[in-house]
């Protein structure tokens, strides 16, 4: 078990981790969503979840050499698409976030 450190206001385990394609909009998103479970002193044990989507992002290069070369990378972006969410296990929270994720498709087909 990894114990609480003092100078950490916060600390979490990454329980479990889903990644999901979705529509929204016209365009496929992947999504990752986390189940984080807060292990800092007083909150041990309550569980969040946090998303990203991945996204194509362009990088030009910094060295004079290869100024014209501008290269695809793709990453994981810190997205607040899903709502805040709180249970008391990992598979708990993630079935919240999937629900809010499932409204937010339903009402993007909705509003074509």
């Amino acid at each position: 078990m990894i114990s609480n450190y003092d100078f950490c206001s916060e600390c979490f385990i990454v329980e479990k981790i889903i990644e999901v394609v979705v529509k929204i909009g016209e365009v496929p998103k992947q999504i990752r969503i986390e189940a984080l479970c807060n292990i800092s002193s007083g909150q041990c044990g309550q569980y969040r979840t946090r998303s990203y989507y991945q996204e194509c992002i362009k990088i030009q290069p910094t060295s004079t050499e290869n100024e014209n070369e501008i290269e695809s990378k793709w990453v994981w972006l810190e997205d607040d698409l899903i709502p805040w969410t709180s249970g008391d296990n990992a598979d708990q929270v993630i079935s919240q976030a999937l629900s809010f994720l499932n409204d937010i498709c339903i009402k993007n087909r909705k509003s074509k």
